[in-house]
């Protein structure tokens, strides 16, 4: 069984597993992969066949994202495991609620932007519209 939090919380997936004398749990934000390795379970995401000399598919195969493809007659030959995807699409999770939470900061520093600036424009309009005042007042003193 695997589980994901929601996208408007901090992401979180992981993994039950059932084994002798219980269920662990695979937290997928403790694993941390190579570009490398990310790039791997990209390619071989959506059914590909992977071929990888297998030191390159090593870390993938020990966390049982990757494994030997039953039909290849050569060792470089793998297929993602259903562990590979629910890691990828938490992976993609996690990069969507970074780009939501990037995108609601530059949001509020673009309104905190315009309100300062608002309030500077006004301010100098009022200073302006005083100015104009006092002279039409120093205007009319000097001609009366």
């Amino acid at each position: 069984m695997w589980f994901c939090t929601s996208l408007w919380l901090v992401p979180f997936c992981g993994r039950i597993k059932g084994q002798k004398g219980g269920e662990s749990m695979t937290d997928f934000d403790k694993i941390v992969l190579s570009d490398d390795d990310v790039r791997y379970l990209e390619m071989a995401r959506y059914g590909a066949i992977l071929h990888l000399h297998p030191v390159n598919a090593g870390h993938l195969l020990k966390l049982g994202f990757l494994v030997h493809y039953a039909l290849s007659e050569t060792d470089d030959e793998f297929v993602v495991t259903e562990d590979g995807m629910l890691y990828a699409n938490y992976i993609d999770k996690k990069k969507d609620a970074e780009k939501l939470l990037e995108e609601k900061e530059n949001s509020r520093y673009q309104q905190e932007n315009f309100r300062e600036w608002t309030g500077i424009i006004v301010s100098n309009l009022m200073a302006f519209a005083a100015l104009i005042i006092s002279a039409i007042s120093l205007w009319l003193q000097l001609r009366g």
